[in-house]
């Protein structure tokens, strides 16, 4: 659980997305989508990066931030498998579903995973991602990305367009299946 948060806050996005949440602990709300490039590249963004790195990089401060990432009772942890591709990107931990699930691709067809138990209460440690479930996690790969998106196969033809709406077209707008989704969350209660 710790290594996944790791993962989210060694790139860009997580600094910043942390920064931000504790800079205005009282008063932040989740962003509806996630931070593209061009945010990333704000000067003020760029602060926050450095000021990220300026405190955790003295001695033990970012292991004991990491320590207090725990793993509560209603998080199940899992290896999900896919019989399609699980692609990867830059920002390869994704959470989805306001972090009711985070998952981290570490292999084409497979991934760690932690899902609440509102997305899942099953403490059995294999799942298996459903066609659906394959393409809504690529799909939210694909928007948190910032750099690039790895494929160990070819783009299908649906991923590549995907691809191209998400970094080339300027009118596209992404629903952005995994951030947000209050009324997700509120339905599987």
């Amino acid at each position: 659980f710790q290594y996944l948060w790791l993962q989210y806050l060694r790139t860009d996005a997580g600094r910043i997305n942390f920064v931000n949440l504790f800079e205005n602990i009282f008063s932040y709300k989740p962003r509806k989508e996630p931070l593209d490039l061009e945010e990333i590249e704000k000067k003020e963004n760029k602060d926050k990066i450095k000021r990220f790195n300026l405190v955790f990089k003295q001695g033990d401060k970012l292991e004991r931030l990491l320590k207090s990432f725990r793993k509560t009772n209603t998080m199940n942890f899992h290896i999900a498998r896919s019989m399609g591709n699980l692609l990867t990107s830059d920002n390869p931990v994704i959470g989805t579903d306001n972090w009711a699930q985070i998952v981290l691709p570490i292999a084409p067809k497979i991934g760690i995973i932690f899902q609440h138990d509102i997305i899942n209460s099953s403490k059995g440690l294999q799942v298996m991602l459903t066609p659906d479930k394959t393409r809504y996690l690529n799909e939210a790969t694909i928007n948190t990305g910032n750099y690039y998106i790895i494929s160990n196969e070819d783009f299908s033809d649906k991923q590549r367009e995907y691809i191209e709406n998400r970094f080339n077209n300027k009118n596209w707008i992404c629903g952005y299946p995994h951030t947000d989704n209050l009324n997700v969350l509120n339905t599987k209660k």
